[in-house]
């Protein structure tokens, strides 16, 4: 049945929900960026990195929006219990997502290390191909922290909180910034590794988001029925 919104009501409705779409839009595009950032990093060394890079984040990128797209069905899930008010189901809700997840991060990264033996199929040039797979290896470590990152992100979310997931994107957007000039360049002692270092220093910004996620989860005060620490006493998985 249809029951007409006056347009007060559809006004709220909307402002209600451009507060809440807003911090996920911005934590989108925060991680879609990610690769732009590698891009132009890895361009400012030469265009064979450039390219190479380019190779790489057109990998790995459509297997990041795979992953986060299953585990995403974390957010729905959540949600239907709070609206049943069954609280008690939204720790186990989120121990069996992040099982799942730790599949899928497993799964991203082998997936991510094959890869490279497609690459000749693919037409990738000869002095193109060695710099994609460094660049894929560096990245492949980062899959697992992707996939639990996806679950926590679903679960603030899903509790009307994406603000949190929003600034610890921001973070580490900006973080990859000197990541990538370090192992780019080889400062600190790091290895200089061109273009390739990029995939190194985006794995560990993907594990800084994951870390920063999962405290931010563990500690705050907020939802205390969800908090019952889903950390502690984990569930096995559900067969």
């Amino acid at each position: 049945m249809f029951f007409p919104l006056s347009f007060v009501d559809f006004k709220s409705y909307s402002l209600r929900l451009g507060i809440l779409a807003l911090p996920i839009l911005i934590t989108q595009f925060c991680q879609a960026a990610l690769g732009v950032v590698d891009a132009i990093m890895a361009g400012q060394v030469s265009a064979l990195d450039l390219a190479a890079v380019a190779v790489g984040s057109g990998i790995w990128l459509p297997l990041f929006l795979l992953a986060t797209g299953i585990l995403i069905a974390t957010t729905p899930l959540i949600g239907e219990a709070i609206g049943q008010n069954q609280l008690d189901k939204v720790p186990h809700i989120t121990q069996q997502s992040l099982w799942t997840a730790g599949v899928i991060g497993i799964l991203g990264f082998i997936i991510v290390n094959l890869a490279p033996n497609v690459l000749a199929l693919m037409g990738v040039p000869e002095n193109i191909q060695p710099i994609a797979t460094q660049y894929l290896h560096g990245v492949s470590f980062g899959f697992p922290a992707i996939a639990v990152y996806a679950v926590l992100r679903s679960y603030c979310e899903a509790l009307g909180r994406p603000e949190p997931v929003t600034v610890i994107s921001i973070i580490g957007l900006l973080a990859d910034i000197p990541l990538n000039y370090i192992f780019i360049h080889g400062l600190f002692g790091m290895p200089e590794m061109g273009g390739a270092g990029c995939g190194v220093a985006t794995a560990i910004v993907l594990w800084i988001n994951v870390l920063l996620l999962a405290v931010y989860t563990s500690f705050t005060k907020r939802h205390q029925f969800a908090s019952t620490r889903f950390f502690y006493a984990f569930a096995s998985p559900n067969r």
